[in-house]
């Protein structure tokens, strides 16, 4: 079985390959053909293409020629434009520096003109205000171009310079002044750098003009004598006159001052007791400097003869001397040579129970004083308070257009809080003067009593000295001088 299977195998493995054999000549056959045309084909090919290369190539040529032309037309053209936007950059920075100019003279024209009225003399604002406050309302407006604006502006600038021209050497013109008894008048002014002199058309005024306005633009014109030589310069552009460096202000500030009573008075009710809280504290600071002035303290040298007495039993005279001392000090020198046999912490028990009688009345009312100098200061901030407590209610009431409206509340803030101060300081410094005079006089007795207390521990008599014999409180008080046994 197996041969006869294998048989059959290579029986058909040699039918196959011999038909295999067949198809590929065939199949190679028809490849070299196929070769064979598109060999053919590609010649042509290669002939067309090298027919067609040349022209190609002078296109290219052509073309490349014509983009380095626009590539370096391109490059012109961009050097052109940076060229141009730094100009035109620096053209912008130039428009923004003239427009910064520009903004700030049109700055500087518009304070120049809203000051210039603030420059001239007061009884000037009737030749220069209707002009300068209608330029100033048309500009805010806003309705006028920059150049319009600044043409406005630059008018009121040539009034300013006009009027400089004319006031070199001093000039003359028409105006009205407010007299303190017949009001309004017309005259003549004559003005000489920052005085101003006006006579009045009757000529029964001659006078120096303030700079302060009243009533709107109309200044105030004072009689200050030499009136005819004021009349002289004014018509004959020579004359005499007094002079003014304040302008007017001296005389102002002169009718403004306020009497001791009117000031006081701006303070109020806070203001009148602060016064009499100080008033109050005065007197009590001078009742204590004479308390303590005539209080009597025993000077170091009838301290030391006292003690010597004692030392040297002679009690009376000690008692003499202690008795020359008045007052409360005079009692402790008593106690103090009545007991000076006891012993050193009755002694000393004694003293301190005089002492502790002695500092109480030195320091009464010196706390009144203290608490006085504490409240003034605060009392002067309670008036504080309450005007500006005032003032604000009078501006939600009237606005903040007036100003003596608000004046009364202001002065009331201010002037309390001044007396208040002026209280207090004073207050204040004798308090300290007092309590040192106090401490002094307290130390001093401190130191009397010392002295005692030390006196008791005293070295015994020498030989010399009669030794002292002191009999107790049931015994006879007398002194018993012992004779020297030498």
């Amino acid at each position: 079985m197996s041969r006869t299977f294998l048989l059959l195998t290579w029986t058909c493995l040699a039918l196959s390959s011999v038909v295999q054999g067949q198809t590929l000549s065939s199949a190679v056959a028809q490849a070299k053909k196929e070769l064979d045309a598109v060999q053919s084909q590609l010649r042509t090919l290669d002939a067309q293409i090298a027919g067609e290369k040349i022209p190609l190539n002078a296109d290219i040529n052509l073309l490349e020629a014509q983009v380095r032309e626009e590539g370096s037309t391109l490059r012109d053209l961009r050097r052109e434009q940076a060229a141009r936007s730094r100009d035109q950059l620096n053209l912008d920075k130039a428009v923004k520096a003239r427009q910064v100019e520009a903004t700030f003279m049109s700055s500087v024209l518009r304070d120049y003109a809203r000051g210039f009225l603030n420059r001239v003399h007061a009884s000037e604002y009737q030749i220069y205000k209707e002009a300068v406050e209608a330029s100033n309302a048309r500009i805010e407006a806003g309705n006028l171009s920059r150049a319009e604006e600044f043409a406005d502006r630059l008018d009121v600038v040539n009034k300013a310079v006009d009027r400089l021209e004319k006031a070199i050497g001093g000039m003359t013109y028409e105006g009205k002044a407010l007299t303190a008894t017949e009001g309004v008048v017309d005259g003549t002014y004559a003005l000489m750098g920052p005085m101003a002199f006006f006579t009045s058309s009757d000529g029964q005024l001659n006078g120096i003009t303030n700079d302060v306005t009243e009533e709107g633009v109309k200044p105030t014109a004072v009689d200050v004598g030499n009136g005819e030589g004021i009349n002289q310069l004014i018509n004959n552009k020579v004359g005499v006159v007094p002079t003014d460096a304040s302008g007017g202000r001296a005389l102002v500030m002169d009718r403004a001052k306020d009497s001791i009573a009117e000031h006081v008075a701006k303070g109020g009710i806070v203001g009148y007791c602060i016064l009499a809280l100080g008033a109050f504290a005065l007197l009590v600071a001078i009742f204590k400097f004479l308390e303590i002035m005539r209080f009597a303290v025993p000077s170091a040298r009838q301290v030391q003869t006292i003690l010597e007495n004692l030392i040297d039993g002679k009690k009376r005279d000690a008692e003499n001397i202690a008795n020359r001392v008045s007052g409360a000090a005079g009692e402790m020198m008593r106690v103090g040579v009545n007991n000076f046999h006891r012993k050193r912490r009755a002694l000393e028990e004694l003293l301190y129970e005089k002492l502790l009688g002695i500092r109480p009345k030195l320091e009464r009312f010196l706390p009144f004083l203290a608490v006085t100098a504490a409240a003034a200061p605060l009392m002067g901030l309670l008036g504080t308070v309450m005007g500006m407590i005032k003032t604000f209610t009078l501006i939600t009431e009237f606005g903040t257009g007036d100003a003596k409206s608000l004046s009364s509340g202001i002065s009331e803030a201010l002037v309390t809080t001044e007396l208040g101060l002026v209280v207090a300081i004073p207050i204040l410094i004798l308090h300290g003067i007092l309590t040192r005079m106090a401490r002094g006089k307290v130390g001093r007795m401190e130191g009397a009593a010392m002295a005692f207390l030390n006196g008791i521990d005293a070295e015994p008599p020498s030989a010399e000295q009669p030794k002292v014999k002191v009999k107790s409180d049931s015994e006879p008080s007398d002194e018993t001088p012992v004779p020297n046994p030498a």
